[in-house]
């Protein structure tokens, strides 16, 4: 009796590679996505410095005007998303008509500028904010970045408390409502 010569492979043995490619597909994929979300909060960190450099020149143009009601732009009020808002048009296209052309373009990762089928809450996206703090007036630009965690008091760390707007509430509450995480001074 001869030997039967096998040549191929084993249920066994492909299964042990199924899993294992599976496996390697898995921890890729979530490595990816790790890495896409820290990318997409760099470019927030950025565009969020970006705005708050112009609208700081802007301010300087006009009289110390931070994008407020007689600027014509956003909602007409304290804050606002980056959208369009009637009967102003958004905080964005106002720096880019007033010579900041480098906005042009600056948009949230995600694809959401605060308009159409986006914006719901705890969407990343832009948001100028008049507010008081011990007294004192100032202007932010807000973001919520994916990587960070959110803290339940970030926003009465940079405002006092008593500033609500209709339909929006208490600002104080905006870190756990719209998930804002980040904010630079103008």
């Amino acid at each position: 009796m001869g030997h039967l010569n096998k040549s191929g492979f084993t249920i066994v043995e492909l299964l042990v590679v199924i899993v294992v490619v599976g496996i390697l597909s898995v921890v890729s994929v979530v490595v990816y996505s790790g890495v896409q979300n820290r990318a997409h909060d760099t470019k927030r960190r950025s565009d969020v410095s970006s705005i708050a450099k112009a609208i700081k020149l802007y301010s300087i143009d006009h009289d110390g005007d931070t994008l407020g009601a007689a600027s014509g732009c956003g909602k007409q009020g304290s804050g606002y998303w980056m959208g369009v808002y009637a009967p102003g048009v958004s905080f964005r296209d106002c720096l880019v008509a007033a010579g900041h052309s480098s906005l042009a373009n600056v948009q949230d990762p995600s694809g959401c500028d605060g308009t159409g089928a986006c914006s719901g809450n705890l969407i990343p996206r832009y948001m100028k904010l008049d507010c008081i703090k011990d007294g004192q007036p100032s202007t932010y630009v807000l973001a919520q970045l994916t990587t960070e965690p959110q803290n339940a008091g970030f926003m009465e760390s940079i405002c006092d408390n008593t500033l609500t707007i209709p339909g929006w509430g208490s600002v104080g509450v905006w870190d756990e409502r719209y998930g804002i995480n980040y904010a630079v001074k103008v």
